[in-house]
């Protein structure tokens, strides 16, 4: 059984600079800013009859899953 879902990965990050130059010039920004970054990407499960992982190193069919999903 093929199954696919959508995920997303959010990254933060703190930008710095800006918040020096405002300290330097005396602006009080009540801290610092932070940017996130949004990324969505599918993740693809497969499970055979026994709800094993298909793409498992030790499952007997994982090349002929692979060779399917390279398609």
């Amino acid at each position: 059984m093929l199954n696919f879902y959508e995920v997303e990965i959010s990254a933060k990050c703190i930008s710095l600079i800006p918040m020096f130059i405002d300290a330097k010039l005396g602006f009080d920004t009540g801290g610092s800013e932070i940017r996130r970054k949004e990324n969505r990407c599918f993740a693809i499960t497969n499970i055979d009859e026994d709800m094993n992982d298909c793409l498992k190193p030790d499952n007997l069919g994982r090349l002929k899953v692979i060779d399917y999903l390279k398609k």
